[in-house]
């Protein structure tokens, strides 16, 4: 298997929009990549594939196998800006938000 670095292009058209996505994409190096823990971020232009292959990670439901995915529009900006009001530094006031969605999101799992 080639490295994710060494792969140029994954695709000319917008994966998200492939109907054969679910059914071809198995075999994909960057998607097994992913999947198998090899790779923990996936690089590349727009339409190259790095949402189909989130979407296609958090998607999938079998016995073994648990995901769980968040947006961009789900990034905590008030508690981000709560951060800034009591003076944590910019660079850790990220960090931290991320903490902060992280352990509500396992909250979350492990009340439901």
């Amino acid at each position: 298997m080639r490295p994710l670095a060494d792969i140029s292009a994954f695709g000319a058209i917008d994966a998200d929009f492939d109907e054969l996505l679910d059914t071809c994409f198995q075999d994909h190096e960057a998607y097994a990549s992913a999947l198998s823990h090899e790779r923990f971020l996936v690089v590349g232009r727009k339409g190259a594939g790095k949402t189909a292959i989130f979407k296609k990670i958090i998607r999938t439901r079998a016995h073994d196998f648990f995901a769980f995915g968040h947006t961009f529009s789900e990034y905590p900006w008030q508690h981000h800006h709560l951060q800034e009001s009591v003076g944590v530094p910019e660079e850790l006031r990220y960090v931290h938000s991320w903490h902060y969605l992280i352990l509500l999101t396992a909250a979350k799992i492990l009340l439901n």
